[in-house]
C-alpha cells in the first residue's frame, strides 16, 4: 500500500477506535456509511449538472451553490466515501492499492487497453 494510503487507513482505524470505543462497526456498517456518501455525491453532481444546465427550479441552488461551492461539496463527499471504502476494506484486510491495481489491469486486459498500472 502507497504512504498515503496506509497513513489514511492508520489514522482512520485509530480514530475509529476512539469514536467508536466500545460499539465497533462490522462490514455492513462501513459499507452502509460509505454507500450513503456515495449517495451524497450522486446527489451533489446531480445540483452541479443541474446548475450548469440552468434548470433549477430550487431558489437556494441557484442561489447559494454556485459551481465552486457545489464542487467543494463534492470533494468532501468523494473524500467521505474513500475514508469509509478503506475503512470496509480494512476491517477484513482488503489492501486497496492491491486489489485496485488488479482490477484495473484485468479490465484494460479483458478489452485490449494497453494502459496498466
Amino acid at each position: 500500500m502507497n504512504n498515503f494510503l496506509q497513513r489514511l487507513r492508520k489514522q482512520s482505524q485509530s480514530r475509529a477506535d476512539e469514536w467508536h470505543r466500545d460499539q465497533k462497526w462490522n462490514i455492513m456498517e462501513w459499507g452502509c456509511a460509505m454507500a450513503g456518501e456515495a449517495g451524497e455525491a450522486c446527489n451533489v453532481a446531480k445540483k452541479i449538472r443541474r446548475t450548469e444546465q440552468g434548470i433549477s427550479k430550487r431558489k437556494e441552488e441557484n442561489l447559494q451553490n454556485s459551481l465552486e461551492v457545489l464542487h467543494e461539496k463534492l470533494a468532501e463527499e468523494i473524500a467521505d466515501t474513500i475514508i469509509y471504502l478503506d475503512m470496509m476494506a480494512a476491517h477484513i484486510g482488503i489492501d486497496l492499492e492491491e486489489c485496485v491495481t488488479k482490477k484495473f489491469n484485468k479490465v484494460s486486459e479483458e478489452f485490449g487497453f494497453q494502459q496498466k498500472l
